[in-house]
C-alpha cells in the first residue's frame, strides 16, 4: 500500500512489518524548479503496523541496540495502525519496521516520605 503527500513525498508498506516514507530534497547547485518541500509530518497515515513507539532506523548511524528506549528519530502509532507523531525530514528518508519497537522506560519507584512529628 502507498500514500502520497504533496508532489515529492510518498509513504509505502513493505509486508506487514515495515513503513518507508521518503520526501525529495532540494539541491541548491541544480534547482529543479519546485522549491524546499519542508518536513513532512506523518500525523493520521495508516500505517498498518501495531501499535507502539518506533524508531526509526534510518536516524541511527549503528544498529539499533536490544532493548532501546529512545532513538533520535522517533514515530507513534496508535492503536488502529495510524500514525500519532512523526516526521519523514525534508530530502531523507523514514524507515520503521516491527524489529524497531522501542522499550518503555521504566517508571522510577516513588519514594515514600516519613513524616517526622
Amino acid at each position: 500500500a502507498a500514500a502520497l503527500g504533496a508532489a515529492g513525498r510518498v509513504a509505502f508498506r513493505i509486508g506487514e512489518e515495515c513503513l518507508v516514507a521518503l520526501v525529495k530534497g532540494t539541491n541548491e547547485k541544480w534547482p529543479q524548479g519546485y522549491g524546499h518541500l519542508g518536513d513532512w509530518p506523518l500525523r493520521g497515515l495508516a500505517s498498518g503496523l501495531p501499535a507502539g513507539r518506533y524508531c526509526d532506523v534510518a536516524s541511527l548511524s549503528q544498529k539499533l541496540a536490544e532493548g532501546a528506549t529512545s532513538c533520535p528519530r522517533e514515530v507513534v502509532i496508535g492503536s488502529d495502525g495510524v500514525v500519532l507523531s512523526g516526521s519523514a525530514l525534508e530530502g531523507d528518508l523514514l524507515a520503521i519496521y516491527t524489529g524497531a519497537l522501542l522499550v518503555d522506560p521504566p517508571v522510577p519507584a516513588r519514594r515514600l516520605r516519613s513524616s517526622s512529628r
